[in-house]
């Protein structure tokens, strides 16, 4: 189950608490949120990213010292997790493609045929608003 976790670098964000003690924090998929506005009691968050998105591993653990823990809350709304649980499928399929990214199809040139026949549709679309338009002045 994902935890709410801040940090005393004013670093919040969701991971799934693999291990908890005197000493450590070690954490997997850690995703760090931002916030807005700063300065009022009611915040916004969103999704800011990956935390320690270099990593090779697959989930990415994360170990953090419990003197730089401020809080853990295990209390985490549904809709969060739901969103949050999306997040990290989306960054690992995102890695996943740059790695191996796909080919394209190459864009077959326009033929002079299809060119005019834009053009021709292009002029009937002109023609039908240009007549339907109120173009009187008062």
């Amino acid at each position: 189950m994902a935890s709410f976790i801040r940090l005393i670098d004013g670093t919040a964000g969701i991971a799934i608490v693999e291990n908890y003690d005197h000493d450590f924090l070690t954490v997997s998929n850690f995703v760090e949120f931002e916030t807005w506005p700063n300065d009022s009691l009611e915040q916004k968050y969103t999704f800011r990213g990956m935390y320690f998105p270099f990593s090779p591993s697959d989930p990415i653990i994360v170990t953090i010292p419990s003197m730089h823990v401020l809080s853990v809350n295990n209390d985490v709304d549904d809709y969060l997790l739901t969103q949050y649980y999306k997040y990290v499928e989306q960054w690992y399929r995102a890695r996943t493609e740059m790695k191996a990214p796909k080919k394209r199809r190459r864009r077959r040139p326009d033929s002079e045929e299809d060119i005019r026949s834009m053009w021709e549709q292009l002029g009937e679309m002109l023609a039908e608003t240009s007549n339907t338009a109120n173009t009187t002045i008062h």
